[in-house]
């Protein structure tokens, strides 16, 4: 701060219709004039990462990595999906193109084929650890009514794919943050080889040292300790760069268990 490298703001909250008391990241992520006065153009980067208090990264995050990317959030399981899977969000978006002004004929297509395709399956949300572009959430905000009735993660994700920004598969997003699926229990991993998934991970993680991360992250001799045998080790997982909530969707021997603690040591103290 000394630097002026961080600046602190005090929101407006009769403007963005918020309170600390009642806290509404719907109100306030919607509302145009948030993306457009709340930062400065040349001086504040194009990239915004938001983060709640149940959230907490595991590891090193290079965002040189991933600001090709409109919005990143977590995948979510169609059974935890409100729109019930691939079929049920193609249908809002063609429901919500009617609230859209100068959509194309391929961006109003009630398919949206590129969102539907085995190896994408992008639907995801997770606001609540997310890392964004300013340029698309404006541009989501002018295209379409903040006034459709979806939580405003839903609401980026399923727009920006309508719209034809950049986002990542679901494999490609569990990378970043998982909330409801690690990256094994993505639809988009059973699609992958064996040399997709390295190229993924060193394309996201980093070359050389995201390879090596993950590397250890599936071997059960990463975990043992001097009380401890590979038989009693839960089975292994890709340990994302960062979690939110996972305590809600995934059971306590995983969450609590030997990998977590050693790949993510800091969950435990936001939960």
């Amino acid at each position: 701060m000394e630097r002026g490298q961080v600046r602190i703001s005090i929101l407006n909250h009769e403007k963005y219709g918020v309170s600390c008391g009642n806290f509404n990241p719907n109100a306030l992520l919607k509302n145009l004039n948030f993306w457009l006065d709340e930062f400065s153009e040349g001086l504040d980067s194009d990239v915004v990462l938001v983060a709640q208090d149940d959230s907490v990264f595991c590891h090193h995050f290079d965002v040189e990595l991933w600001k090709h990317f409109a919005y990143v959030g977590a995948p979510w399981s169609p059974t935890f999906h409100p729109f019930g899977g691939c079929n049920g969000t193609c249908n809002a978006w063609h429901t919500w193109t009617s609230q859209c002004d100068g959509l194309t004929n391929d961006h109003a297509d009630e398919h949206m084929p590129r969102f539907c395709t085995s190896n994408c399956d992008g639907i995801q949300g997770n606001g609540g650890l997310s890392l964004r572009r300013r340029s698309w959430m404006v541009k989501a905000l002018q295209t379409c009514s903040p006034q459709i009735d979806a939580n405003e993660d839903l609401f980026f994700s399923i727009i920006l794919y309508g719209l034809g920004a950049t986002m990542p598969s679901n494999f490609e997003a569990s990378l970043f943050s998982v909330e409801t699926v690690f990256p094994e229990q993505t639809r988009a991993y059973s699609t992958l080889d064996n040399i997709t998934v390295p190229e993924t991970i060193q394309k996201l993680w980093g070359t050389g040292t995201g390879m090596k991360l993950y590397k250890r992250m599936h071997r059960h001799e990463s975990y043992i300790t001097n009380d401890s045998t590979t038989e009693n080790l839960q089975q292994l997982y890709t340990i994302p760069l960062a979690f939110h909530k996972p305590w809600l969707y995934h059971p306590a021997d995983i969450i609590n268990g030997a990998q977590t603690e050693k790949e993510c040591f800091f969950l435990k103290f936001v939960r």
